[in-house]
């Protein structure tokens, strides 16, 4: 099945060739075939059709931007496979997907900012595509959840089968203070908690704002707070 297949099915890969000082070097959608990005053997199979919802952020391709460890690529055209956690990739009307690893620096999609981050899933560490919500002292960021329902032979009474499903949950929110390690957000107090300093400043402000944890625009506007103070 297209979905729930082996995530190691499709890879691009980054020859990284190119010496760090020539990295802001604008390299266009067809250089990346150049450059070695895609294995060529590898595509995104099509084989199931059937089915409600979507595993995607957005059905339609975007322009965008990949950004590696030495180069970066414009012109593309990208969008995010949210149940896969892949970058999908249009070249020449053939679709490939990009995997989430630390050689990938950021990911321009539209106007969105999606990085790679190490985290904890499925009872082991690994790594991921999160959209980047603000940065600073604390970077924060947001984990798309997509799940998938198996088709349902028909019961009693129905007609047909009942069709696979991907329903979009809520958002998963983490942040990483400096260079350590990247912590899913829980309470309000063990979020200050966490903080290196200013922790008082930051919950006369959350007090004063009356904002919680739970969702989006609370905790970018504690974010940025803190990441604004001197």
């Amino acid at each position: 099945m297209l979905y729930m297949g082996h995530k190691s099915t499709f890879l691009l890969l980054f020859a990284f060739c190119i010496p760090l000082s020539s990295f802001g070097q604008t390299m266009t959608g067809k250089d990346i075939t150049d450059h070695m990005l895609i294995d060529l053997s590898k595509k995104v199979d099509r084989s199931v059709t059937n089915y409600d919802g979507s595993p995607y952020l957005s059905e339609e391709f975007v322009s965008g931007e990949v950004y590696g460890t030495k180069k970066k690529f414009t012109g593309l055209l990208l969008r995010y496979n949210i149940f896969n956690d892949n970058i999908e990739f249009m070249q020449k009307g053939t679709t490939y997907a990009l995997y989430a690893e630390p050689r990938i620096v950021k990911v321009l999609l539209g106007n969105e900012v999606y990085v790679v981050e190490s985290y904890e899933t499925k009872g082991k560490i690994a790594p991921g595509y999160f959209a980047r919500l603000d940065s600073g002292k604390v970077t924060l960021l947001a984990k798309k959840i997509v799940r998938f329902t198996e088709e349902q032979e028909p019961k009693a009474l129905q007609a047909a089968a009942t069709p696979a499903k991907f329903t979009r949950v809520a958002d998963v929110f983490y942040y990483r203070i400096g260079n350590a390690e990247t912590t899913k957000v829980g309470s309000l107090k063990s979020f200050i908690d966490s903080l290196p300093d200013k922790k008082e400043d930051v919950a006369n402000y959350a007090k004063k704002e009356k904002l919680g944890t739970k969702n989006e625009s609370d905790l970018v506007k504690l974010v940025k707070y803190y990441n604004s103070l001197p």
